[in-house]
């Protein structure tokens, strides 16, 4: 089965901060891997990022959270490991 995925608004900031070559390739491995599995890809978070996953690619992280009666995936943040958890979500 494959999920759906949609973005938060603050996702299309944390993708400009990318370059073109990696942005890409994180949407690609976003659409066309963690769409198909986002369990088994990912990690749940715990904290104040319980109910949350993260999905690792190479030194950048992808918050998101799994709505299983929709089929969906909803990425609510992009960025390197070393500042994405520097802010709490908001879901």
């Amino acid at each position: 089965m494959v999920y759906r995925v949609e973005y938060a608004e603050s996702v299309e900031k944390d993708l400009a901060k990318l370059d073109k070559p990696l942005r890409a390739k994180v949407v690609h491995k976003i659409e066309n891997y963690l769409a198909r599995d986002p369990e088994g890809l990912g990690k749940p978070l715990a904290g104040v990022f319980k109910g949350f996953w993260r999905y690792r690619f190479d030194d950048y992280r992808i918050i998101y959270r799994i709505k299983y009666r929709e089929i969906l995936i909803s990425v609510f943040r992009i960025g390197h490991r070393k500042n994405v958890y520097s802010k709490p979500l908001s879901s």
